[in-house]
Order: structure tokens, then C-alpha cells, then sequence
């Protein structure tokens, strides 16, 4: 059972569960840590937290202040930028636009369907960038969300 609850002012989420077992194997086919050497996934594994999220839940909210970093294990989510929605799925992650520079979140994302997620607090996410190879993907990610707001923006003067 999962210890959530979104926050009224923000769609902020709690902390969940910290449970470990069998995470590197979990971690090992997102992504962001493909690649990644046992001694890295261990250490990726011993600061995240595993949460769930019902169908419905607001992740993120737009203008709100978020204070995790979610990443999508299972499950599916919707967002919108630019005018132009999105569904996020495994491998995608929110809330790291408060974490990076303390602003307001960019898009509200809503799960679609039941969710499991990895959480992150700002100290655990600041860890997380702190690992180059795991550093390097998240900008390369974000990067390509930049690029994607850039079409859709120049598509739809």
C-alpha cells in the first residue's frame, strides 16, 4: 500500500516505502541507468524509494513547486507543453525542474494508469547527478524535451 498524498497547493507527493529488494535488476532496464556497473546501481538503488500512484493522481503540477523527483517504473502518465500533450511511460521521470533550479514546475503530469514510481528528495536527486554517467543521461533527456517544446512552439506560432 502505497504512503501517498498529493499536496493542495502544489500536486506535491510523500515519501513512500523504501524497499530495495531486487531494485538493480528493476533499475537496470530504464534508461536512464542502462549501462550503468553494479557499484552504480547499488548506489542509485540505496537513495531511491519505491512509491505507487493511482490512475488519476496528479504526479506534478504545473506552477507548483515540486519537491521529489519521480521516475516511471510501470504505468503511464499524461502531460501537456506547448499546447501539445504527451504520455510518458517506463523510463520517463518528472519534478526535476524544482529540484534543478528551485522554480516552478513546467507542465503538470497526471497518471493515466496504476503507477509505480522511484522517488528521489532534492539531497537524493542532487546524489543521483552526481553519478556522470546518470548526470549525462538526465541532461541528454531534458535536452530532448527542450528540443521537442522548440518544434512544437515553432509549428504552432
Amino acid at each position: 500500500m502505497s504512503a501517498v498524498a498529493a499536496s493542495p497547493l502544489a500536486g506535491l507527493r510523500l515519501r513512500a516505502l523504501r524497499r530495495r529488494d531486487g531494485r538493480p535488476g528493476v533499475l537496470r532496464q530504464l534508461p536512464l541507468f542502462r549501462g550503468l556497473d553494479s557499484r552504480a546501481l547499488a548506489r542509485v538503488a540505496a537513495i531511491t524509494s519505491d512509491d505507487n500512484a493511482t490512475a488519476g493522481e496528479v504526479l506534478c503540477r504545473e506552477g507548483g513547486h515540486s519537491k521529489q523527483f519521480l521516475l516511471i517504473v510501470e504505468g503511464y502518465a499524461a502531460t501537456a507543453c506547448a499546447g501539445q500533450s504527451t504520455m510518458l511511460g517506463p523510463g520517463d521521470f518528472c519534478g526535476e525542474a524544482s529540484l534543478i533550479d528551485g522554480g516552478p514546475e513546467l507542465r503538470t503530469v497526471i497518471a493515466m494508469t496504476p503507477m509505480r514510481l522511484l522517488v528521489l528528495t532534492p539531497a537524493e536527486f542532487a546524489a543521483l547527478t552526481d553519478i556522470p554517467a546518470v548526470g549525462r543521461r538526465l541532461l541528454e533527456a531534458i535536452h530532448c524535451r527542450l528540443r521537442a517544446t522548440d518544434a512544437a512552439l515553432k509549428a504552432n506560432p
